[in-house]
């Protein structure tokens, strides 16, 4: 599996947990919903945000190191 891949992968995924979440969201509305969401949700988008910044710029400093080895 390519590095490109692997963030496609990582933002379809995260795609669907808002998409589901916000559905979710559509009919649970309460005070515990919103402490699910900010101890559950929040940190898995946050965390693959972060995870899919490092990946690109995993990519881009690979993608630098072939072409100096050229």
């Amino acid at each position: 599996m390519s590095r490109t891949s692997g963030v496609g992968i990582l933002s379809d995924a995260v795609k669907q947990l808002h998409f589901a979440w916000e559905r979710c969201r559509s009919s649970w509305s309460d005070q515990t919903a919103d402490r699910f969401g900010e101890q559950f949700i929040d940190p898995v988008e946050s965390a693959a945000r972060q995870s899919r910044d490092a990946m690109e710029r995993l990519q881009s400093i690979c993608e630098e190191a072939k072409r100096a080895c050229e």
